[in-house]
């Protein structure tokens, strides 16, 4: 379980450290974030700002927490919290025929679909256990540690570049085409 919780750790640090650090790398990007924000949560605009900053420093917040030598805990609980109000607007935005795009790593965005809602379940499943069963202090052989906490970035890094294509194609491949001029 120690090896499971590193590699979470490591996991979490970098999706929220990367989309910490892609929202606000530029005034364009803050900007692009906000303006995604307004259209999911169909706010008014005083309020998407403020809104868009709560994420943001919501983010940066778990990141640095978990980062540190602080009690896992609460960044974990932190995570699952996010992820939880992530999935719910995607499914809302889904369910609702919402056509915006998420800013979630900054930059160039992707539309909201089924695809976003499986990864975020797929990073609270790292989160989740994390908020139920870590201790105070991880802690593990160097080796272990180190294995796991590059797993765990890496896990990441992967996602973060490639799960779009790549649930793209899966879906592709798994799901039938749309059958033109069928009513249903």
């Amino acid at each position: 379980m120690t090896f499971y919780l590193l590699c979470a750790k490591a996991l979490i640090v970098t999706v929220f450290g990367v989309a910490f650090a892609g929202k606000v790398r530029s005034r364009s990007a803050f900007r692009q974030f906000r303006t995604s924000i307004s259209t999911l949560g169909r706010l008014p605009a005083r309020l998407s700002t403020p809104m868009a900053v709560a994420i943001v420093v919501l983010e940066g917040t778990t990141a640095v927490w978990l980062a540190t030598p602080l009690p896992p805990r609460a960044g974990f609980a932190m995570a699952t919290g996010l992820l939880l109000v992530f999935i719910s607007v995607v499914v809302r935005a889904v369910r609702g025929g919402i056509f915006a795009e998420c800013r979630c790593f900054g930059g160039r965005g992707a539309v909201m679909g089924n695809g976003m809602i499986v990864r975020n379940l797929l990073f609270l499943a790292f989160a989740l256990p994390g908020a139920l069963f870590s201790s105070t202090r991880l802690s593990a052989e160097a080796s272990t540690t180190v294995l796991a906490l590059t797993t765990g970035c890496a896990l990441a890094i992967l996602t973060i570049r490639y799960y779009e294509v790549a649930f793209r194609t899966l879906a592709a491949r798994l799901l039938p085409p749309a059958r033109e001029g069928s009513g249903r």
